[in-house]
């Protein structure tokens, strides 16, 4: 008998998170679009249950989606349902390792965010299955035992064991040898691998080196690693013009005490941990940061450099230094830089009759904020600006007769140029709508002072990419 029809014939409850008993989950494939995990309506305990799970060890873990078609399937439509009803697998994945595997994974954390990924991709690779239509609705279901996961779970914490054994030999081997840069890459790919392990390892009797042990000792060596990690420039100071290329290559050189850390990619960020700039090591260990480019920020921000360390796993997305466990050393430049003038061009215009605040129709705030939070200066009146920055806002109304709501909008035309009147950056776009109802007066103030904010950060994004 397959598995959806042992669902069929089963028709009971099972356990769900935080206890909950879930009633006749072969019907709840078939409830409403996306509602594939319908809270319970009644409680059914006793034999029948465990009967149920005496024959199927866990719960299975099911995914499903639904849509309504107004015209044939194309394979777009298709491909979206198929993705919908992973995702919903996924979380089904999620809670039944909690459930049934004593496996809770941080999915905040991105290196156990991706050993869900592989492992759910696993799962999924086992599965197949049809759309099925069903007057207007084409749903999609994947199910897999849970018996059948479990094993799944033990090839994969059973591969990440002997992948983080493997690298945790050279590691040892490379701290023995004072070889910096082998320590360097078996040490992240250890902890990397070793985290890959979900939960206690299960049916794995013969493992000699636990994994609580494995990952307690790499990360005591590498944190120690890291605390000798140092970044050395000619100048503390970058000097220049914000919005300009550095006059010489912005070059510092990375270092484990006296030994220069050899082809690794480092990383320059701001303190909102936005990346600025990343380049490779050499064989001295220094570092070539070419076309480096000042950004606009203020006077006595802070450079911060460290090593990206997912470079040294293939295949995977980003993570960082905490990911692993581990702490950097801040290693840090600072901006010493002169602020970059412009000139701006501020137009407010009103349709439908709409009254203007004197505060929003005249550009004073506008200029506060590129001075505050942009790090810019007003030109002197017989000077050249660096930046020349137009702003036309647009406030309208229209009414919606079958909603019986008037929506207010603002939309913005943005334009920066250089000092040479050379386009720089360019946006039309709407930056606030609202609906109010018709028996309701709009609220002028509040409107206006929420629409003066989202202008407002349209022009930061436009002048911070530029």
């Amino acid at each position: 008998m397959d598995l959806l029809a042992k669902m069929r014939s089963a028709n009971v409850s099972y356990m769900g998170t935080g206890g909950i008993f879930r009633e006749h989950f072969w019907d709840s494939f078939k409830g409403d679009t996306m509602a594939w995990r319908k809270p319970c309506r009644s409680i059914i305990c006793g034999t029948v249950i465990l009967f149920f799970f005496a024959a199927a060890f866990s719960r299975p873990i099911i995914g499903q989606a639904t849509i309504k078609l107004t015209k044939p399937a194309n394979q777009e439509t298709v491909d979206n349902l198929r993705n919908s009803a992973y995702k919903s697998f996924k979380i089904d994945l999620w809670e039944w390792m909690k459930e049934e595997a004593d496996v809770t994974v941080d999915t905040s954390n991105a290196i156990q965010r991706f050993h869900f990924q592989s492992f759910a991709d696993s799962c999924f690779a086992k599965l197949d299955s049809k759309p099925i239509r069903s007057g207007y609705d084409m749903s999609i279901t994947f199910a897999i035992q849970g018996e059948d996961a479990r094993a799944l779970l033990e090839a994969y914490n059973t591969r990440c064991y002997g992948i983080s054994l493997r690298y945790y030999t050279l590691m040892k081997t490379a701290l023995e040898n004072n070889a910096v840069n082998d320590l360097y890459n078996a040490g992240i790919q250890t902890i990397f691998y070793t985290m890959g392990r979900m939960g206690s390892p299960i049916d794995m009797p013969e493992e000699s080196t636990p994994r609580s042990f494995l990952l307690e000792d790499s990360r005591k060596i590498m944190q120690n690693f890291f605390n000798k990690f140092s970044v050395h420039a000619n100048d503390v100071l970058i000097n220049g013009k914000a919005g300009t290329m550095l006059a010489t290559p912005l070059t510092v050189t990375a270092l484990i005490d006296t030994l220069p850390l050899v082809n690794i990619l480092l990383i320059g960020t701001l303190p909102n941990d936005v990346p600025l700039c990343n380049s490779k090591s050499n064989a001295e260990g220094v570092v070539v940061f070419s076309n480096f480019k000042i950004p606009i920020v203020a006077r006595g921000t802070l450079l911060y450099f460290k090593p990206d360390v997912s470079t040294i796993v293939p295949g995977v997305p980003r993570f960082e230094a905490h990911d692993l466990g581990l702490t950097l050393p801040e290693q840090t430049l600072l901006f010493n830089i002169t602020p970059p003038t412009y000139s701006l061009s501020y137009k407010v215009n009103s349709a439908n009759g709409i009254t203007i605040p004197k505060d929003f129709a005249q550009d004073a705030y506008v200029k506060k904020f590129l001075k505050d939070s942009c790090y810019l200066a007003p030109v002197a009146p017989t000077q050249q600006p660096d930046l020349y920055i137009s702003v036309i806002s647009q406030i309208s109304s229209y009414s919606h007769d079958e909603t019986e709501q008037t929506v207010r909008k603002v939309e913005n035309d943005i334009e920066i140029l250089d000092n040479e009147r050379k386009p720089l950056a360019k946006k039309q776009a709407v930056a606030f709508e609202k609906a109010y109802e018709n028996a309701t007066a709009v609220p002028e103030g509040l409107f206006f002072w929420e629409a003066a904010g989202k202008s407002l950060h349209m022009i930061k994004v436009l002048i911070n990419g530029i």
